[in-house]
């Protein structure tokens, strides 16, 4: 199995020129700390809203080497995360936050098509498969709270026979199916980017931010060589805000890796999968299932290592153990890939927040952060990025009062007992979905273990 630093999405979509690193003083409007999609979509939207504001936008590698060029690529909303979302901001705000997310998703659809951009956009909803009887209550929760608020279409409990009409696994039991699309993340990331330079936004890479300091009438950003005063400033960056110190108790830095194959189109009509669905398993640390229209299948799991502090480096980037065993579930769940070629794996880090949802903090009047998407940012950074835009331009609306705006809340414990606690309990999930998978019921260790974090108000996994 090949494996570069940049992944398979960014080799396929392709470089634009690399832009050049900040060498002088700049004065702006706003300025963007981060070329992800969450700092790409607060530049659109603050263009659509003031086309004249000066913007910067700085980023620290290359625009979405981190999380959005090297995700999975599913496109979806919140509605499978219903009953976190009742849960954390009760009924009305729990469908806001769902409905607004969804309405993200359908906007970038038609972003992609008013903008002639092919990043293979496609609508096939989100599927949960259950491979086990003990993994078949899994979801119950999301189908009965969509009944509950009279949205019931946004969470359909699928039979056997519903389930392999869209995926045939051997080993699949039943699902449930969400509105989602799939989306080669790189190619959205790269046409972005080149459409806010030409729209003359002052993007800079290789332009890590060292410091951000909040003065009574300004915002100053400093990089190694060059400073930015702007009026705002959004911090968009991702897992590397996990060092930054108001956000180093409300972030834990994980990691996910995948794999494609080469195509096998025959397979997938085999499995019958052939409506564009993402596929997820039902364990807790999940297995996820995409196809590419040459018909390749990327599969990845999001169980990887956990990073010491922020610290971005080592195995949060490649992992062979965790390829290896997104490979090996590759093949539980479709036994017919196997003697086909798996051309290349990669990985990467993913921030996670104590309630794995989404979050638009103020650290200040002038600052504010968005951190917490948890591996499920293609869609919501739409809506996020539409938020941090319009309070950094003084506009109130629907989005900007929705709940996830607002005080950082929870938190994780301090390090070093947060990585240790994060390396035990992957160690026991690890064990008890592997249990739950095969039939048979976690010992009471592993449990015991698992559910350290629930106790403490932390949500895990899917």
């Amino acid at each position: 199995m090949r494996h570069t630093a940049d992944g398979w999405w960014a080799e396929e979509a392709g470089f634009s020129p690399a832009r050049p690193p900040l060498r002088e003083p700049l004065d702006a409007d706003l300025v963007i700390v981060g070329g992800g999609f969450t700092g790409l979509w607060t530049a659109w939207r603050a263009l659509e809203l003031d086309p004249a504001c000066r913007i910067v936008l700085l980023e620290r590698d290359r625009c979405g080497h981190g999380p959005s060029g090297r995700n999975g690529g599913f496109c979806k909303g919140l509605w499978m995360n219903l009953p976190a979302l009742v849960a954390h901001h009760g009924d009305d705000g729990a469908l806001a936050v769902a409905q607004a997310c969804e309405d993200a998703v359908t906007a970038i659809g038609g972003w992609c098509r008013d903008e002639g951009v092919d990043a293979w956009f496609r609508t096939g909803g989100f599927l949960s498969v259950s491979t086990s009887p003990l993994l078949d209550p899994v979801h119950a929760d999301t189908v009965a709270e969509a009944r509950r608020l009279g949205v019931p279409d946004k969470a359909q409990a699928l039979d056997p026979d519903a389930t392999r009409s869209r995926f045939a696994g051997p080993a699949v039991r039943g699902g449930v199916l969400v509105p989602g699309a799939t989306i080669q993340p790189a190619r959205l990331v790269r046409a972005l980017r080149d459409r806010l330079i030409d729209q003359g936004v002052a993007l800079f890479e290789h332009s890590p931010a060292l410091a951000v300091d909040e003065f009574s009438d300004r915002v100053l950003v400093r990089t190694v060589h060059g400073t930015v005063r702007a009026a705002r400033a959004v911090l968009a960056a991702g897992p590397a805000l996990g060092s930054t110190r108001p956000l180093r108790r409300r972030l834990t830095i994980g990691s996910s890796h995948a794999i494609v194959t080469e195509p096998v189109p025959d397979v997938l009509a085999h499995y019958g999968w052939t409506g564009g669905e993402a596929v997820v398993d039902r364990r807790t640390l999940l297995d996820y299932l995409r196809t590419t229209p040459d018909g390749r299948i990327v599969s990845g799991w999001g169980g990887g290592r956990p990073a010491a502090g922020a610290r971005l480096h080592g195995p949060v980037w490649c992992d062979p153990a965790a390829l290896d065993r997104a490979a090996r579930h590759l093949l539980e769940l479709m036994p017919e890939v196997r003697g086909r070629t798996i051309e290349q794996g990669w990985g990467g880090p993913i921030d996670i927040s104590p309630s794995t949802l989404p979050s638009v903090v103020p650290l200040g009047p002038r600052v504010d952060a968005a951190y917490g998407f948890t591996g499920r940012g293609v869609g919501p950074t739409r809506l996020v990025g539409e938020i941090l835009a319009a309070r950094a331009l003084g506009h109130a609306d629907d989005r900007t009062r929705l709940p996830i705006v607002g005080p950082a809340r929870g938190s994780v414990p301090p390090e070093p007992i947060r990585w240790l606690g994060a390396t035990l309990v992957r160690a026991a999930l690890i064990r008890k979905d592997d249990d739950e998978a095969a039939g048979r019921r976690a010992g009471a260790a592993e449990r015991f273990v698992a559910g350290l974090p629930g106790r403490l108000g932390i949500t895990v996994g899917r």
